[in-house]
């Protein structure tokens, strides 16, 4: 082979290994570019995600804020300008103030605030002394249970598991439930052995069953442990007769509970003595059987203004929601405190007053109950 031929195969042989270098680095190059791409598109998701989600929780803890705020808001600045008006005014406040609508920037907080002595309170079952059940709290309990019309077994079961529940003893009473019950679930449990938290703590009391949680969920309120609740009559509606017949004796007393209020002044009763001379009353006499002088009845437990705060605040904030509810105590010893706080409209207490509830409604209730 002559020279020129041999020089000539040799540079080619050397552009094609040159071409082959450079697709490999050009390949190489497109790999390396392409991870970049996908590691800067990852990172910058992450990046969008974080931001979203320190956004996200930034107004959480706005709205969180808001919450504390409008707890602080009743407590302190309603509650003092309730505390500071004579007693029998603060009803009449409380119907003119109820809904507070705040505005708020990106939002709204709606504050309903209302007369929180119209339930029965589930705390006062007990008394300080451990184990000891308050007789007084479980006859008004078992009454009330009845005219839900709840059997009178099933009543006498139920209040026995709960008093079992929140004494601080071992010891089951008759149709009671405590610790060695409630290990054989699964999972396994035990009794609190403290004062109820929340009303929807009852659905773990053993006997507990979806129907009769739903029947007493409008009648039953977390309230101060070992106090037996104090009943409002100048704020009491129709619908409350089954609360205010538990003082006076129970479910026979259901229709005078209902003349009690349906004859109440537009100003209301005041006091004792305005209530005594009402027509209700007075038309049964002053008798050994009168109910004013039943076991029940004590004139501690009724009083003619608020005692207590019921408040149920709904807020929207951007994206958040927040449902709360409150249960301020002692309005009654001008010295507000703060007994039950819930979570979610779940913890809402429902609404007695069904669409089309009236005073003929009443009526009729009462000649059903009584005929």
């Amino acid at each position: 082979m002559s020279r020129s031929l041999q020089k000539k195969k040799s540079v080619e042989d050397r552009v094609e290994v040159s071409d082959k270098e450079t697709g490999a680095v050009l390949l190489t190059t497109l790999l390396v570019m392409a991870i970049m791409a996908a590691l800067a598109v990852a990172i910058m998701d992450d990046v969008r995600l974080a931001l979203k989600r320190t956004a996200n929780i930034s107004d959480y803890a706005q709205a969180d804020w808001y919450v504390h705020g409008a707890e602080d808001y009743v407590g302190n600045v309603l509650g003092d300008a309730l505390i500071s008006v004579e007693a029998g005014d603060r009803s009449q406040i409380l119907e003119q103030l109820s809904p507070i609508i705040l505005p708020i920037d990106d939002g709204f907080m709606q504050i309903n605030v209302s007369d929180g002595s119209h339930c029965f309170n589930l705390n006062s079952l007990t008394t300080r002394e451990a184990g000891q059940a308050s007789d007084i709290a479980v006859a008004q309990f078992v009454s009330l249970i009845e005219m839900l019309d709840i059997p009178s077994n099933d009543a006498d079961r139920l209040v026995a598991r709960i008093v079992d529940w929140i004494d601080s003893d071992s010891q089951s009473r008759p149709g009671g439930a405590e610790d060695g019950h409630y290990l054989r679930r699964t999972p396994p449990i035990r009794t609190a052995n403290t004062p109820l938290k929340s009303v929807m703590e009852l659905r773990a009391i053993d006997g507990m069953t979806a129907d009769i949680y739903a029947a007493l969920r409008p009648w039953v309120c977390i309230a101060e442990p070992y106090s037996l609740n104090i009943f409002n009559l100048d704020t009491a509606q129709i619908w409350h007769a089954p609360i205010l017949a538990t003082y006076l004796g129970g479910e026979e007393q259901l229709s005078l509970a209902v003349q009690i209020i349906q004859e109440r002044p537009p100003e209301g009763y005041g006091d004792f003595k305005n209530l005594q001379s009402s027509p209700a009353l007075t038309a049964l006499g002053d008798g050994k059987d009168s109910p004013l002088k039943s076991d029940l009845w004590s004139e501690d437990l009724i009083k003619f203004s608020p005692p207590s705060l019921w408040v149920e605040l709904s807020l929207q904030y951007r994206n958040v929601q927040r449902s709360r509810s409150f249960h301020f105590t002692g309005l009654d010893r001008d010295n507000l405190l703060l007994t039950y706080r819930g979570w979610g409209k779940e913890s809402f207490k429902p609404d007695l007053d069904p669409d089309g509830h009236n005073e003929t409604d009443a009526a009729l209730l009462n000649e059903d109950r009584n005929p």
